[in-house]
């Protein structure tokens, strides 16, 4: 007898949205279970009394093509919005003050030498030590992973480890760059070393990086609604009787034609959760493969947006906003001035700052309360923009065990992860633990997912 569903997906995040609409599109009977009553994830967006605040992700690249693909597909097009080009300038803290991040810096070295040479984000042996990466020998081929952290002090030395790629780094992955695994996360870097020898001779003659010099606000998008808008989309397009809100899975098995979820027959599975609950789902009938999933750690973090009146941000937010290098010691790690950065976020004379906390720079700081974290924040801000108001609103968004941890040697887990996961052809794992954890790849895992799902058999 033939399972009820062609497909049941585990997960109601970016990720899992994404799987069941693919299955929508090829006609399959689905069903979508997700335990929390909101789906979306850790994309989540407020709108009220004229703003428009990013509780998760507020961008997302242009470079990696499927999220913004998936939105004009969804008929968003004319709701996707670039950075404001005014504002394109992103700061970073130097002994307690603000100063440009030069134009031309590509995460971890420049692509353009004068700028960062007039900059006063790095010291002049910094300079001189990033300098002589251009004769620093290449790594020998086959060497190995190694983690983010040795391979920019080998190559770059110390200050820029700590000056430029540690607060550069920690704004996407809120990891420490001494356990990131250099290959799951920055491989373009490698292969300029492998090809030219040098990664700073690579920004410089590779056709990608010529490619993308000048401004790159252009590389990033959002939508004019906020990702949020994404998600409602994508609910948009659903059935609403497949698609199930506080409903946790607690259950799943084989069967001897398919698989048994909750109660449910259907053919094929997606597993679009965090690691640490597919691998309590799989234990019963696949231990080997828990253990693996249970290998992947997790970072906690949160965002904390506070609101100001304009007239005392004005001057000092006329940008992107700030990154926060870990040796200075402080309590967020970066700030995005959101009433800057994307245009429609805020009404009237506010300004809207967005603070991040937590991650793997002060771990300590998930344990503070709702209103220490808007205290501290506020301090930090205040001290370092010389706003001398408090903010008129806040709101604190956590994230537990949110931003998986790409480790040194994350690959050769992921080959045998999916080695073990092979003898179940009709469920894959799909989300941000695996090959990426932006917007793109989320999106990305679940298209995989689903065409891989399609090929195999039931």
């Amino acid at each position: 007898m033939s399972p009820f569903y062609d497909l049941i997906v585990v997960g109601g995040g970016l990720t899992g949205l994404t799987a069941a609409y693919r299955a929508h599109q090829r006609g399959w009977k689905f069903l979508l279970l997700e335990a929390s009553a909101r789906f979306g994830g850790s994309l989540e967006t407020l709108s009220a009394d004229g703003l428009l605040q990013e509780l998760g992700a507020e961008s997302m690249v242009t470079a990696k093509p499927w999220g913004k693909e998936l939105c004009l597909e969804l008929g968003l097009a004319d709701q996707l919005v670039s950075p404001q080009p005014e504002y394109h300038k992103t700061m970073i803290v130097r002994g307690g003050r603000l100063m440009s991040i030069p134009e031309g810096l590509r995460l971890l070295a420049p692509s353009q030498w004068w700028p960062f040479l007039r900059s006063p984000a790095v010291s002049w042996w910094g300079k001189l030590r990033m300098a002589c990466e251009f004769f620093v020998p290449a790594r020998p081929a086959g060497s190995g992973d190694e983690s983010l952290a040795s391979f920019v002090r080998r190559r770059l030395g110390q200050e820029a480890l700590e000056r430029i790629a540690q607060p550069m780094v920690a704004g996407i992955y809120t990891a420490d760059p001494e356990t990131l695994s250099m290959r799951a996360t920055l491989p373009q870097f490698l292969e300029f070393e492998r090809k030219y020898g040098s990664v700073c001779r690579g920004l410089l003659l590779s056709p990608e990086a010529r490619a993308s010099r000048g401004p790159r606000y252009h590389l990033f998008t959002s939508l004019r609604g906020g990702f949020g808008q994404l998600i409602e989309a994508l609910l948009g397009q659903l059935p609403s009787e497949c698609v199930r809100g506080g409903e946790a899975v607690t259950q799943l098995k084989p069967l001897e034609n398919g698989w048994e979820v909750n109660g449910h027959s259907t053919a094929r599975v997606v597993m679009a959760t965090p690691t640490y609950v597919a691998a309590e789902l799989v234990r019963p009938w696949d231990s080997a493969a828990a253990d693996l999933l249970d290998r992947q750690e997790y970072l906690s973090s949160a965002t904390v947006n506070l609101v100001y009146p304009l007239h005392c941000a004005d001057q000092a937010t006329r940008a992107y906003g700030f990154v926060v290098p870990a040796v200075e010691k402080r309590d967020i790690l970066a700030c995005t001035f959101s009433h800057r950065k994307y245009p429609g976020r805020t009404q009237g004379d506010v300004a809207l700052l967005r603070a991040y906390v937590g991650g793997a720079a002060r771990p300590e700081a998930m344990e503070w309360s709702d209103q220490e974290m808007v205290a501290r924040s506020h301090c930090e801000i205040s001290r370092l923009l010389g706003i001398g108001e408090p903010p008129v609103s806040s709101v604190v968004k956590r994230y537990h065990r949110a931003m998986p941890l790409y480790r040194v040697g994350h690959l050769d887990w992921l080959r045998t992860l999916e080695d073990q996961m092979s003898r179940w052809p009709a469920l894959r794992l799909a989300g941000n633990a695996y090959s990426g954890v932006g917007i793109p790849d989320c999106v990305h895992s679940a298209q995989e997912a689903i065409t891989r799902l399609a090929g195999s058999a039931h």
